[in-house]
């Protein structure tokens, strides 16, 4: 059997491509939204990708299943488990074999087991993997998706939280616990293959190792070694990180079926002049320049979403789904990469971009340029006790109660926008988030708000925490003095 694992870093997602090199054909699990590397995969090991398969409705990126399976003329196999609430809605396409608890897929000497095991989502499936050239008798492998992962397990509450599928998130848990016992015939031996790692927000301490063993999830994995159910329950609804606002939307996406089959176009490059117009026609102007150089001049309107490893997610949380998107870029390949990265979660209406010629064209016309200012996390924490700067803390509710710069107020910056009455508007109003990040996609959406003066925050809690300077925390903040 050939495996091979592939890595989306931006997501931290994993998928899996796995062959029969006996008869040349493959099956891919868990597709993302790129397929050309799986497509590219089977050319280069001289295989037919015959076989296309999910562990469930993803929330946290655009499935490539039906796109993959479309391109390869591969068959699509999917879970008809969970209710007819939780059913794929494209399930009656003439590609599509529906499966059931205990169905088997067979590629080659290849045996793919599907297992029910509803939690974190009612329709979930893992795939145990058995190589029968090696052995018939002893699975090699089980693909859990979203089920257990290394050191965690799959959250209950989405559905709920992120999807607003009212009083499911309770359910979900006793579902995920039962489902743990599902576990107990399998050998120990067998490789664990999540479909994510440590970054993503489908769990709250998922391990940065890309896979493990069930032997050693036995030993180490706090989930595996819950003692009662009540237990347990409390423990997996406990300190969850807030999902992202376009979790709804990819579940809903994902149920529904993408329906963008092939290359898409690449955004043409339009001159400076033409960005003003676009902006008033309701273009979103993302500009994806390094913080930095946006601090110190762009376009006013703009939004600032660099193209740091967590771009997807933060254009996820502040970009709606139904406005066209322009870019401003530093070259053609910052643009590529914005793109692709932006169609893994379905934002693909981006119809354009300008090259940095734009903003400063705008300055040659006698529009006044946008700007933001730095401080450093003592000069923010000093001006914030002194009670002449508005101190935003823009990370997660998980993070800020576990502690926070003194004086500071906290408003995650994907609700900044929907929470913009809270910003003061006659003061300065500095962002800080972990560590950079983030407080620069807070600073441009004040500046949207029409904040005048705004400062970022580059170093973050991280650099304030690392001078041991006393921190605050909402059990303090709520004590009398």
């Amino acid at each position: 059997m050939y495996l091979k694992a592939f890595f989306e870093p931006k997501l931290a997602q994993y998928s899996y491509f796995l062959g029969c090199p006996g008869v040349g054909e493959a099956i891919v699990v868990d597709a993302s939204r790129d397929v050309e590397g799986y497509i590219r995969e089977a050319a280069s090991q001289g295989m037919r990708i015959v076989a296309v398969t999910e562990t469930h409705i993803h929330a946290d990126y655009l499935s490539g299943s039906r796109e993959l399976a479309h391109r390869t003329g591969a068959r699509l196999y999917l879970s008809n488990e969970g209710g007819e609430e939780w059913k794929y809605d494209f399930a009656s396409e003439p590609n599509v074999t529906l499966l059931h608890d205990g169905c088997r897929i067979e590629v080659g000497g290849i045996q793919v087991q599907a297992i029910h095991t509803p939690g974190h989502t009612p329709e979930h499936l893992v795939f145990l993997v058995t190589d029968t050239s090696a052995s018939a008798e002893t699975p090699v492998a089980l693909l859990t998706g979203d089920f257990v992962f290394v050191g965690d397990v799959g959250r209950p509450d989405l559905l709920e939280r992120a999807a607003h599928y009212r009083g499911t998130m309770e359910p979900g848990a006793r579902n995920l616990y039962r489902s743990l016992q599902k576990l107990g015939d399998l050998p120990d031996s067998l490789l664990i293959l999540p479909a994510h790692g440590a970054g993503s927000a489908c769990g709250k301490s998922l391990g940065g190792v890309p896979f493990s063993t069930l032997g050693y999830e036995r030993r180490v994995n706090w989930a595996l070694r819950a003692s009662t159910e009540d237990g347990f329950v409390s423990e997996v609804l406990a300190g969850q990180p807030e999902p992202p606002k376009y979790f709804a939307q990819m579940k809903r996406l994902n149920k529904l079926g993408p329906d963008a089959f092939g290359e898409r176009a690449f955004p043409v490059r339009k001159p400076g002049s033409a960005l003003r117009e676009a902006m008033e026609q309701g273009a979103i102007a993302v500009d994806i320049r390094f913080d930095a150089e946006f601090a110190q001049a762009h376009v006013p309107g703009s939004l600032n979403i660099p193209l740091y490893s967590g771009f997807p997610t933060y254009a996820g949380w502040v970009l709606p789904y139904d406005r066209p998107i322009v870019l401003i870029a530093q070259d053609e390949e910052s643009v590529r990469q914005a793109v692709r990265d932006l169609s893994l979660i379905g934002l693909d209406r981006v119809d354009a971009w300008f090259g940095v010629d734009a903003v400063y064209g705008l300055a040659r016309n006698g529009e006044t340029l946008g700007s933001i200012g730095s401080l450093s996390a003592v000069e923010a924490a000093e001006r914030a006790a002194r009670g002449d700067l508005c101190l935003l803390d823009v990370r997660g509710a998980t993070e800020f109660e576990g502690g926070y710069i003194p004086h500071a107020q906290h408003v995650p910056y994907g609700y900044l926008w929907d929470r913009r009455d809270e910003v003061p508007q006659g003061k300065p109003v500095a962002a800080y988030c972990t560590g950079g990040g983030r407080s620069p996609v807070a600073c441009s959406l004040l500046k949207l708000m029409g904040v005048r003066e705004v400062f970022n925050v580059p170093g973050g809690f991280q650099e304030y925490a690392s001078l041991g300077l006393p921190v605050a925390s909402p059990e303090s903040a709520a004590t009398p003095t």
